[in-house]
């Protein structure tokens, strides 16, 4: 079941992807940093989405990008890039 305060963070989350894929789209590029490290960067050129999720030591979670697909609307079939502390997803806009 999920809780109030989980439902709070989805949709704050949620709104962060949003405002991301926004800022993108006018600026080609948008950046943030969240708790624990994690910084997220989106970019949008030339008919494709590049979502890149790093942390400086330890790479990002399963849950962490699993829940990123999902806000980023990434779609299954889209390349995944492993690189060290830094996981990269690549896909049609």
């Amino acid at each position: 079941m999920v809780t109030k305060r989980e439902r709070s963070i989805m949709a704050q989350l949620a709104e962060m992807a949003y405002d991301m894929e926004q800022q993108a789209l006018r600026r080609g590029v948008s950046y943030r940093e969240l708790s624990r490290g994690l910084s997220l960067s989106l970019v949008i050129a030339g008919g494709k989405k590049v979502l890149t999720l790093a942390r400086p030591a330890v790479k990002p979670s399963d849950d962490e990008i699993s829940t990123c697909r999902l806000l980023f609307r990434v779609p299954m079939d889209a390349q995944r890039d492993d690189g060290g502390v830094t996981v990269t997803l690549r896909w049609p806009s």
